[in-house]
């Protein structure tokens, strides 16, 4: 029966804390539209200084996005530097302005608005000013890249950093050369003893996972103090 009950309860200390992780409100952007009901028309609202807006705490969570209905006459789409789409949603307009919320995705360079039944293109937008990962397969820090908000370039196996990024991490002495035949060949060569400087996004992915961690752990040692005596 008390192992019926920790296992019961652990599993759910470990769910609800990671759904917690997933709800909570997080960096994202704000699109600012108008839908004109007389002519029919959708605008960004000019009444707002920034077709775009970015905000630290938006008012949707990354799982409220991901559950929210697919269905519109209108899809927001968001590309990379390449044009490749990163991800799209749709929506329904309401009458005169309203705002989409959107969590933030760190490679979104630029946004265009489709009417669905056509596919025409009504709006776009720069984002370029967001963006804090160009996805060129090299980390620089310079841009605002960094192992925590750009997995892309700063993140890999072997990462590349460009030569500035390499300046502010000698500057520092957070860089260690492995050989200078390997420098010259190779700018990866250089590997930061430490990560590089973090900025105020934290990946949910890495959150998420330190909770289940912590779950298991709590679990192992509870296991051992009370269910195998």
């Amino acid at each position: 029966m008390r192992k019926t009950f920790f296992v019961l309860f652990l599993l759910l200390l470990t769910a609800l804390f990671n759904v917690e992780l997933l709800t909570a409100r997080a960096d994202g952007f704000i699109v600012n539209l108008y839908y004109n009901p007389a002519t029919k028309a959708l605008t960004f609202d000019n009444k707002v200084s920034e077709k775009v807006s970015y905000s630290q705490s938006v008012d949707i969570s990354i799982l409220e996005f991901a559950q929210q209905p697919t269905t519109g006459a209108y899809i927001l789409r968001f590309y990379d530097t390449t044009g490749s789409e990163i991800v799209s949603t749709e929506f329904e307009k309401k009458d005169g302005a309203f705002s989409l919320n959107i969590p933030y995705f760190s490679l979104a360079y630029s946004l265009q608005v489709f009417e669905k039944s056509t596919n025409k293109e009504l709006l776009n937008a720069d984002l370029s000013k967001f963006s804090t990962c160009n996805g060129n397969g090299i980390c620089e820090y310079e841009k605002k890249e960094s192992a925590q908000n750009c997995l892309e370039d700063c993140a890999t196996a072997q990462p590349k950093f460009s030569q500035q990024t390499l300046d502010i991490l000698d500057s520092t002495n957070e860089t260690v050369a492995i050989s200078n035949k390997e420098k010259s060949a190779n700018e990866s060569a250089v590997v930061p003893t430490k990560p590089l400087p973090q900025t105020s996004t934290f990946p949910l992915s890495m959150l998420i996972l330190l909770g289940s961690a912590l779950g298991a752990i709590i679990f192992f040692v509870l296991y051992k103090k009370f269910i195998r005596k």
